[in-house]
């Protein structure tokens, strides 16, 4: 059955074939007596040779036409396809559920301030600009941090902190963005500073430490006050190096503790970029902001912390730089490496403060046992 089955499908195809070659055989017999008849009409109406020669080239030139109309309209009708399918990817994006929290490029508008020094500035004309750039960034901390962050306070606790990381790309650029809102069981306002301090100081060291970045931080110039310019060197091995000129601001009051980075946009008397460094650019900008506050529910004193860090690249989204990097930062842009320096500080200052109390009471023992 087999074989009968297959010899069946054999032959009933060749005899498709055949009846389709016969069919076109026919076609173009009858394509060659309409051409023959029109050939003896067109010398019978038109015996001139000239003029049939002048038709024939008329007729000719309005086929070519008819036919380009026709790819004119087709071309056409595949564009309007393609705009319609277009404004439903665009419809369907407007509806992602992505969207709402995805404003990587919106932070960094927030938090940049484009600010460009020229070789012909004079060194107080730099300074000016400079702490002019730096007042700038800790004054918008605050209304930032609001902007961005009010909605997601309540969901922060001491145990469980808020983290969220976005990416969004234009025709330029991709932006990586990330939200932190942390709550600190602490009292302190100024121990937490410290810390924060701390955290700062070290971060080249942790960054080396936890996942093999290697980053220079070289001081230019002291601004005055808590405000410092500096240039910051980033190797994440060796196709992904890159320099930034920033600014680095503090403001401390009794009742709140504002960080700002921003990078500057151009400055010639100190170039980013060094001989084998490559073209590839990232810029990067953070503000944080912290406030004493106290847990409705259980009256504890409590540190809010709130951070808000965007880095721009050159790069595409589909780069595997852009991702390495992504994955290798992940510890600092979530927050982990934040926290753990914070804590580390805290308790290691627990224990000073416990041995400090210890030796205290010993010292008063030991005066009372001698009176005796």
């Amino acid at each position: 059955m087999f074989i009968t089955g297959t010899y069946r499908g054999s032959r009933k195809l060749a005899q498709n074939a055949t009846h389709e070659l016969r069919d076109l055989r026919q076609q173009a017999v009858q394509m060659e007596n309409e051409i023959t008849r029109l050939r003896a009409q067109w010398k019978h109406e038109l015996p001139d040779p000239r003029v049939l020669l002048s038709a024939c080239e008329t007729a000719k030139s309005k086929w070519i036409t008819s036919k380009a109309e026709e790819l004119n309209r087709q071309l056409k009708e595949q564009l309007l396809q393609q705009q319609l399918y277009l404004a439903s990817l665009q419809s369907l994006v407007l509806q992602s559920p992505f969207l709402e929290a995805s404003r990587s490029k919106e932070v960094f508008e927030a938090l940049h301030t484009v600010t460009k020094l020229s070789a012909t500035m004079t060194d107080a004309q730099r300074r000016e600009r400079l702490n002019a750039h730096c007042d700038m960034g800790l004054r918008m901390v605050p209304t930032i941090a609001s902007r961005f962050l009010h909605h997601h306070v309540e969901k922060a606790t001491v145990e469980t902190p808020f983290s969220h990381m976005s990416i969004m790309c234009d025709s330029n650029f991709t932006y990586v963005s990330t939200l932190l809102v942390c709550r600190i069981p602490h009292s302190s306002l100024q121990a937490v500073t410290d810390a924060v301090r701390t955290y700062f100081a070290t971060m080249h060291t942790e960054l080396k430490r936890h996942v093999g970045i290697t980053g220079q931080f070289t001081h230019i110039e002291q601004l005055g006050g808590n405000k410092h310019y500096a240039q910051v060197r980033y190797e994440n091995g060796p196709d992904l190096v890159s320099t930034i000129n920033s600014t680095l601001g503090l403001r401390v009051s009794d009742d709140q503790v504002i960080f700002s980075t921003d990078f500057i946009d151009e400055d010639p008397l100190h170039p980013e970029r060094k001989p084998g460094d490559g073209s590839i650019m990232r810029d990067m900008g953070l503000a944080l902001v912290m406030d004493p506050v106290i847990d409705q529910a259980t009256g504890q004193h409590q540190i809010l912390m709130q951070r808000i860090c965007v880095t721009r690249y050159n790069l595409p989204p589909n780069s595997s730089l852009l991702h390495y990097d992504i994955q290798s930062m992940l510890q600092w842009l979530n927050g982990d490496l934040l926290l753990k320096v914070i804590c580390q500080h805290l308790a290691q200052l627990q224990l000073e403060n416990q041995q400090q109390h210890l030796q205290l009471t010993h010292d008063d023992a030991m005066k009372r046992s001698r009176h005796q």
